[in-house]
């Protein structure tokens, strides 16, 4: 299909989602018991899901190799006369009459590719599953995502409103946020006073400030929320917009979350599914343990360094605990 009808087509169909998360939480607002606002993260899944899925598709990883040559041959050619069709309508002065007829051969060939998918499901189920694969639902990502010391925090951004759910082992919440604009505001504010040079006399302002942005970030985001992934050891992030250059690690109200948190990111819970079931099943991790300590700073790092205000040197006893810690594992399941 080509590239740039397909973008537009996911900017269109990210705005149905968009509208659909929107009135989901509306409804949850007015029947909190209702169920509503799961049914929204479910509908978040499926876009952010179904986008993932379509770029995997078109990087080098050969999603396709599970299919046999009849069914490749059969889904180009399907796709071509959706890609074409596309392109017909999208010229100007084309004839009403002739524009009826490309709608309907478009909706046909649609319909045909719906028709393959769920052909695929029935003789190629690791291709299905990778290409077409639906979201999880919420029972689904915790079974398979979560631990039982696992939080999910994931986001929407809104032009009116924005929005966060939290699923642990034990339940799940939601929260409605500020508008994106207002978010991607202060993340904006954060990246360029992170990204500011200070000297040995200006870097306590700096970190002063980045705290208060950092802190009014974490009011924003997490707080609404908080109560909910408290107890976790572990948060995977799935970001939305701008939030996903925000460094999660350094926000928090009072300790930063890397003090509270081990923190992973992803697109999507689905996605992260789909890409630890391949991953099993083609390369299962050798090894239990990769440490890293007692790093040397070189000269250009120490100078970036000294830029900041700071100066890094090597951090003692690091050695000591990174090669204690693989002595807790099997002779040939670490790396140091």
């Amino acid at each position: 299909m080509d590239p740039e009808l397909r973008a537009s087509f996911r900017a269109y169909r990210n705005a149905n989602y968009g509208l659909c998360i929107e009135a989901l939480m509306d409804l949850h607002q007015r029947d909190p018991t209702g169920g509503f606002d799961m049914l929204a993260l479910e509908a978040n899944e499926r876009s952010r899901a179904r986008s993932l899925i379509e770029m995997l598709a078109e990087s080098k990883i050969d999603l396709r190799q599970a299919l046999s040559p009849d069914q490749r041959r059969r889904e180009e050619q399907i796709l071509d006369r959706i890609s074409q069709a596309q392109r017909e309508l999208f010229r100007s002065g084309l004839p009403e009459a002739r524009a009826t007829e490309i709608k309907r051969q478009l909706a046909a060939a649609e319909r045909e590719l719906d028709t393959f998918r769920l052909e695929l499901n029935k003789s190629s189920g690791l291709y299905a599953a990778a290409q077409y694969g639906g979201a999880l639902s919420q029972d689904r990502i915790r079974r398979e995502i979560l631990g039982r010391d696992t939080a999910l925090i994931e986001f929407a951004l809104g032009e009116k409103q924005s929005w966060v759910w939290v699923l642990t082992p034990q339940g799940s919440v939601s929260a409605v946020l500020p508008p994106r604009k207002k978010i991607e505001q202060l993340v904006e504010a954060y990246r360029k006073e992170l990204g500011q040079r200070s000297s040995a006399l200006t870097v306590r302002a700096s970190l002063v400030r980045l705290d208060a942005l950092g802190a009014e970030l974490y009011g924003d985001l997490l707080a609404p929320v908080e109560a909910a992934f408290r107890t976790a050891q572990r948060l995977i992030v799935v970001p939305d917009g701008l939030l996903a250059y925000l460094p999660f690690e350094a926000l928090g109200g009072g300790k930063r979350l890397i003090e509270r948190f081990a923190i992973s990111y992803s697109p999507s819970a689905s996605a992260l599914a789909t890409l630890r079931e391949r991953a099993g099943e083609v390369n299962p991790p050798a090894k239990a343990l990769v440490a890293f300590g007692d790093a040397v700073y070189a000269s250009p790092t120490a100078s970036v360094s000294r830029e900041r205000g700071l100066d890094f040197t090597r951090l003692p006893y690091t050695r000591a605990e990174v090669t204690a810690i693989r002595s807790l594992f099997p002779a040939g399941g670490s790396r140091l």
